[in-house]
């Protein structure tokens, strides 16, 4: 015998299966939407949730505090041995994905949103500190502090993965490049400045 699912398991269960139903038809989803997505008849999200739109801000805060998908391939061992170049690319693949998601979710659900508290940016800022350590293994080719560098690597995937109209859709190569290169080519730099004896 299957033993019974706790309330809060039966909850991750329906938010599971209902999220790509819900950043498809955002606000617009019917209660009768989720429960098929859900497997579920209607009683049962109303048991769980009490209404639709508490299925979906709780969709919504789950999904703001839902773990970093690069820190976690990093502290799995993903970016052990890896190049700059090859860590860089792995932390932009997971994150364009993870960020595209949230992205997503805000333009559909995002007046459901709560304004961020002082626990969500900071734990913002802690989902950075595997980047800064896997980073710092690098330190010797970065020109500046490893946790500028990881925050900076951050801002670019965030501002390339938006492709509501305000964000240039970017590849995790393009990423790379621009982290490391930046945008001019070593043809066209300006030469280093003479440096006084």
């Amino acid at each position: 015998m299957t033993p019974r699912m706790s309330s809060d398991q039966r909850r991750e269960q329906i938010l599971d299966a209902v999220l790509d139903v819900a950043l498809e038809r955002g606000l617009a989803v019917t209660s009768k939407e989720l429960a098929a997505a859900a497997g579920v008849a209607e009683g049962t999200l109303y048991k769980a949730f009490g209404d639709k739109e508490s299925l979906l801000r709780a969709l919504v805060a789950r999904e703001g505090r839902r773990e970093d998908a690069a820190g976690q391939w990093i502290r799995a061992g993903g970016a052990e041995g890896t190049s700059l170049e090859e860590l860089a690319a792995g932390i932009a693949e997971l994150a364009i994905l993870q960020y595209r998601q949230q992205f997503r979710m805000l333009q559909m659900l995002g007046s459901l949103m709560q304004q961020p508290s002082h626990e969500d940016i900071a734990e913002f800022d802690r989902m950075l500190e595997p980047w800064i350590d896997a980073l710092d293994a690098h330190r010797d080719r970065l020109g500046i502090a490893t946790a500028r560098a990881a925050a900076m690597l951050r801002m670019l995937v965030i501002a390339a993965c938006h492709d509501g109209g305000w964000g240039i859709p970017m590849t995790p190569a393009e990423i790379v490049h621009v982290f490391l290169h930046g945008v001019a080519s070593r043809a066209h730099a300006p030469a280093a400045p003479a440096v006084a004896a």
